[in-house]
């Protein structure tokens, strides 16, 4: 074979090579923007059933911080007749 015979060969064998990588790199690409796809969803189904649970706990929360108001007023109802009782047994109202 001459270098002009083999230039061809040459140039043909290199573009096949070129073609080969270029569709090796396309295929990876779309691999992984399949997998970003993939975890996208499913981050959205984790979020989606987590909604409600974490709603839940934000109530539950809320009502913790309440309840020591209710409590405050439990205690109060206990003593409001003592305390009633002293205000009236007392002779004027500084004393009371």
């Amino acid at each position: 074979m001459t270098p002009t015979d083999l230039q061809p060969a040459l140039r043909d064998h290199l573009t096949m090579e070129l073609a080969c990588h270029r569709s090796l790199l396309a295929n990876a690409e779309l691999q992984q923007r399949e997998l970003i796809a993939n975890h996208m969803e499913t981050f959205a189904e984790l979020v989606a059933k987590s909604e409600p649970m974490i709603v839940e706990q934000s109530r539950l929360r809320k009502s913790r911080e309440r309840a020591h108001i209710l409590e405050g007023l439990a205690v109060a109802l206990e003593n409001i007749d003592p305390m009633i009782a002293l205000i009236k047994a007392s002779k004027d109202a500084e004393t009371a």
